[in-house]
């Protein structure tokens, strides 16, 4: 378990930050940035130098990549129902994501925001869901048409 744990945190670090850059440098585009803005321009503030920006939002990036991609053997290490597995780990990654999306800045500290942000991250996390429950049960489908032939 330690290992796929180990495996885990290193995909989820290098997909998040991959992920992230890529936010960025289509956000940097949508705000008409001539330079790449790591994170949106409330957070850049907090920072004497475009650098430091750059490099918390890396560290953050890669904990948010973390956070997904660990809690995702929550599917695959549990002998639960998936009713269960679903709510324990949109819980999980909720909880962990919502802090970190925070200090991101990429909304302000107020209810409409926060409200909005959790509409938002219900929607997508439902869509993905459901996609990754279409996908499994075409495997499973594929699986008994192969094992009856």
């Amino acid at each position: 378990m330690i290992k796929k744990i180990i495996q885990h945190t290193c995909f989820g670090i290098f997909s998040g930050t991959f992920i992230g850059l890529c936010f960025s440098l289509f956000f940097s585009y949508f705000y008409q940035s001539t330079t790449l803005l790591p994170a949106p321009p409330r957070f850049m503030h907090h920072f004497a130098s475009s650098l430091n920006a750059f490099a918390i939002s890396i560290i953050l990036w890669s904990l948010i990549g973390i956070v997904f991609s660990v809690s995702s053997l929550i599917f695959s290490e549990t002998d639960w129902s998936i009713t269960k597995m679903t709510i324990t780990h949109f819980i999980i990654c909720y909880s962990l994501f919502l802090p970190l999306a925070i200090l991101s800045g990429w909304f302000p500290i107020n209810l409409p925001s926060f409200i909005s942000f959790t509409v938002i991250y219900i929607i997508i996390y439902c869509l993905i869901w459901t996609v990754f429950m279409y996908s499994a049960k075409k495997e499973i489908q594929h699986l008994n048409a192969a094992i009856k032939s």
